[in-house]
């Protein structure tokens, strides 16, 4: 597997959980993608963020056995002072569609939240979904 395989497996299924959305859909900023004109948008939206974090040496064979570990990080974003119920309903959908998952290759772990933050007007509510996939080193 590669990074780019574990990007779209990923993405995948949360683009999946983002269509069995029982309302309109939040809009979506993927990484390094500017989808969302925060200056115009009033309702809550999401940040996709995957980060890879680290890795590891398996075995001692000549190719050996890599795992990758990384977090999905899934940020729900809502107006400052508009308080936090809207974002938790968005992180309440989500995180079971994401977590304790077996995309291919590559698995996901329970997610948790993690403190919130400020940014540009915005109050950000990240959860963070572990996952790890396994390559063969060459």
């Amino acid at each position: 597997m590669t990074f780019e395989a574990a990007r779209i497996a990923l993405t995948t299924q949360f683009e999946a959980a983002l269509a069995a959305y029982p309302s309109t859909a939040p809009k979506v900023q993927y990484d390094n993608r500017n989808l969302v004109d925060i200056s115009k948008q009033i309702e809550p939206y999401l940040v996709f963020n995957i980060v890879n974090m680290t890795g590891r040496q398996l075995d001692l064979s000549n190719k050996p056995l890599s795992a990758q570990y990384g977090q999905l990080v899934l940020t729900a974003m809502a107006k400052e002072n508009t308080g936090s119920s809207k974002a938790n309903t968005l992180l309440d959908f989500f995180l079971p569609r994401l977590e304790l998952k077996e995309l291919g290759t590559v698995r996901t772990h329970t997610g948790m939240a993690t403190k919130s933050f400020t940014q540009n007007g915005w109050e950000g509510y990240p959860i963070l979904i572990p996952f790890w996939w396994l390559r063969v080193a060459t």
